[in-house]
């Protein structure tokens, strides 16, 4: 389960990031001229409003417990930067942007799941 988790927080989070960077991204006009964001890849984006602003809440969350696996997860998800990148801008080894990163989605996770025992509840 936590496995399962874990990708679930590493695709929202994808997701809300290109969702927090609109500038970037690409827009088409549907059958209802409404205009549909696109990710990288040019497939439409499956994140609401609503749950891109509860993971920005989780996101900020993680702030107060880890500021620096927070910097990184904008970084990596908002900014797009790479591990070397990110490692150049924080001024750290790149062996820690790894761990850092893998603590930013464990944290997503633990709220992906907190989310679910309160909609079981």
């Amino acid at each position: 389960m936590q496995l399962d988790l874990d990708q679930q927080a590493r695709n929202d989070l994808a997701q809300w990031g290109l969702c927090m960077r609109p500038q970037y991204l690409p827009t088409f006009k549907t059958s209802t001229n409404n205009d549909v964001r696109l990710d990288v890849l040019g497939n439409p984006l499956l994140i609401s409003e609503d749950y891109a602003c509860e993971l920005d809440s989780v996101i900020s969350g993680l702030k107060l417990f880890d500021e620096n696996a927070h910097k990184v997860a904008k970084l990596y998800f908002v900014g797009g930067c790479g591990y070397r990148v990110i490692a150049e801008i924080m001024n750290i080894n790149k062996k820690k942007v790894g761990p850092l990163l893998d603590c930013s989605i464990s944290w997503v996770a633990r709220g992906l799941y907190e989310r679910n025992i309160k909609k079981a509840a």
